[in-house]
C-alpha cells in the first residue's frame, strides 16, 4: 500500500466518521415534508413516467411499470449483453439495438433515497451492420432532488436542492472520428481513408492527362 492509498483511506474513514456524527446530532424532516418539497420542485413529477415511451395514461402507470419491471428480470439477472436482438414482443426497451431495465439507485443522505434509472448490459449496440463502431448512448432527464446538507436547524438535518441526470433509456450511437484534424464523421475513418486515396488516385491522373492550358498543343500535320 502506497502514500496515496494511506491518504484515500484516512479521507473516507473521516468523511464516513463525520457524516455518522452529524446525522446523529440532528433529526431528520419527516417524510412527508420532504416527499411535499420534493414534488413541488419537480412540478409533481411521477418517477415511472419517465421510462413509459408507448401509450399509457395515469390510470394505469402502475402496472405498465410493474410490467417493464416483470419484462426485464430475465434480461436484469443475465449480467451479459446479447448478441442478437431479442424476439420479444414484450417492452420496447428489451427489442431494441441498446436493451436496457430498469434498476435501483440508492444513495442514503438523499431524497428520494432510491431511484430508478435505466441500464443496460450491452457497451456496444447489437447490430448485423457492417459498420460495428457503435455505442449504447444513455438518454437523460434532468430532475431536482434533495441533499442532505451538514447545516443543522433547530436540531434538524437540513437538505439542499440540487440537479440529477436520469438515464431513462439507451439508444444506439455511431462513434464520431475525427478526420483531416478538424472534420467530424460517424462513418469508421477507415472509409475515408479508401475515399480520400480514391480522390488523390484521381487527381492524379487528370493532372498527367491533361495539359497545361499555357502549353501549345502541337497540330497534326
Amino acid at each position: 500500500m502506497n502514500y496515496f492509498d494511506v491518504v484515500c483511506y484516512i479521507s473516507v474513514f473521516v468523511s464516513t466518521y463525520f457524516n455518522n456524527v452529524q446525522s446523529c446530532n440532528c433529526t431528520e424532516p419527516s417524510q412527508k415534508d420532504l416527499e411535499n418539497r420534493f414534488n413541488s420542485i419537480n412540478n409533481n413529477l411521477n418517477m415511472k413516467s419517465l421510462f413509459m415511451y408507448e401509450g399509457w395514461e395515469n390510470s394505469t402507470l402502475n402496472k405498465k411499470f410493474e410490467e417493464l419491471l416483470l419484462q426485464s428480470t430475465e434480461y436484469r439477472n443475465s449480467g451479459t449483453c446479447p448478441k442478437r436482438h431479442m424476439k420479444t414482443a414484450e417492452s420496447l426497451s428489451l427489442r431494441t439495438s441498446c436493451p436496457w431495465f430498469p434498476h435501483m439507485d440508492t444513495i442514503e443522505t438523499r431524497y428520494p433515497k432510491t431511484i430508478y434509472v435505466a441500464k443496460t448490459h450491452c457497451k456496444s449496440c447489437i447490430t448485423t451492420d457492417s459498420l460495428q463502431n457503435t455505442y449504447c448512448k444513455p438518454l437523460e432527464r434532468i430532475i431536482k432532488v434533495l441533499i442532505r446538507s451538514n447545516d443543522i436547524v433547530n436540531g434538524i438535518c437540513q437538505y439542499k436542492e440540487d440537479k440529477y441526470n436520469v438515464p431513462v433509456a439507451f439508444v444506439c450511437t455511431r462513434i464520431f472520428e475525427k478526420v483531416n484534424d478538424h472534420e467530424l464523421t460517424s462513418i469508421p475513418l477507415s472509409f475515408f481513408r479508401k475515399t480520400l486515396l480514391r480522390q488523390k488516385l484521381l487527381s492524379v491522373r487528370e493532372t498527367t492527362t491533361t495539359l497545361p492550358s499555357s502549353v501549345p498543343q502541337k497540330q497534326v500535320g
